[in-house]
Parts: structure tokens; sequence; C-alpha cells
């Protein structure tokens, strides 16, 4: 029958009744309410810094994937300028393309999942916790949200940079500039 709505009036009470008898600042009364409020609140707060942590590594990630394809892209201008003087079509641009942006996904994450594997073990071994005790709290939607955020960027730098070498006039792509 007890409940933090008792509790917290209780509390309320005993600490009149000590103000009234020894004056108020003489003494801190806690109670379970109040506890469990300021971990709630502590909690709170930790969760928005490592959220807000998080989005901001992930912003930075994904700008630099988008950065780094596109530049890679622009460098390769006068290669795909030369393939399409060769008789490269649209439809095998596109292929060439996309066998290439998937590749440039699936391939980090594929190499790295024998990392992870190793690293997470060695976590639960430390903290003495058992794979089916972990698996309730582990962060599968985050990791897989992300993943698809990071094939989301690859394929959009990939579509964008595709049409702008689609559009690329053959003679100034192939045209040297270096002096």
């Amino acid at each position: 029958g007890i409940s933090y709505p008792l509790i917290q009036k209780v509390s309320s009470q005993v600490e009149s009744l000590l103000t009234r008898y020894y004056g108020t600042g003489d003494y801190l009364i806690t109670d379970l309410a109040m506890l469990k409020e300021m971990d709630d609140s502590e909690s709170n707060v930790m969760n928005l810094i490592v959220a807000f942590l998080t989005g901001l590594l992930a912003v930075i990630g994904l700008s630099n994937v988008w950065a780094s394809i596109s530049g890679n892209l622009r460098q390769r201008r006068k290669e795909f300028g030369m393939l399409k003087s060769a008789g490269l079509s649209s439809r095998q641009l596109w292929k060439m393309l996309f066998l290439e942006g998937i590749t440039l996904g699936l391939k980090p994450l594929l190499l790295s999942i024998p990392f992870q594997i190793i690293i997470l073990t060695m976590f639960l071994w430390i903290n003495e916790v058992t794979l089916p005790e972990y698996l309730p709290y582990a962060p599968f939607v985050p990791i897989l949200g992300y993943t698809f955020l990071v094939l989301l960027a690859i394929i959009g730098a990939y579509i964008l940079g595709g049409r702008k070498i689609e559009k690329d006039n053959i003679i100034t792509s192939v045209k040297d500039d270096t002096i």
C-alpha cells in the first residue's frame, strides 16, 4: 500500500515538523521518491547527451561518405568520358555505378562483422553477461538504421554523380586540363 505520492506526502509532513522545531537548513531529508526522481532526471540528461553526440557523429560520417563519393566521381570524369566515347551506353553506365555503389557500401559492412563479434564477445565476457541476457537490449534498430542511412547516402551520391556524368559532354570530359 506504499506509493510514491504517499511517500512524498509523509516526507513533506516530516519536513514541516522538523522545520517547526529545528528551523530550516539544519537537516537534509531524502526519500525513495526523490531518489527515483533524481535518477530518472540524470538518466534523461545522459540519454540526451548520448543521442546528440551520436546524431552529430552520424551526420559527420554521412557527409564524409557523400563528399568522398562525389569527389571520386568528379576525379574520374575523364575515365567516364573515355568510356562514353568508346560506346558506353547510359544503361551500362548506371549498371556500372550501381555495382560499384553496392560493392562500396557492403564491403566495409561485411568485413567489419568479424571484428564486431570479437569486440562484443570481449565486452560480454568482461561484464559477465551472457548473450541471451544481452540480446533483448541489443541496439538492433539504431545499427540497422545507421547502416540504411549509409547505404542511402552512397546511393544518393552515385545517383547525383551519375546524372552529372550522363549529362557531361564527351569532349570536355576527355580534354586534359593539366598544363
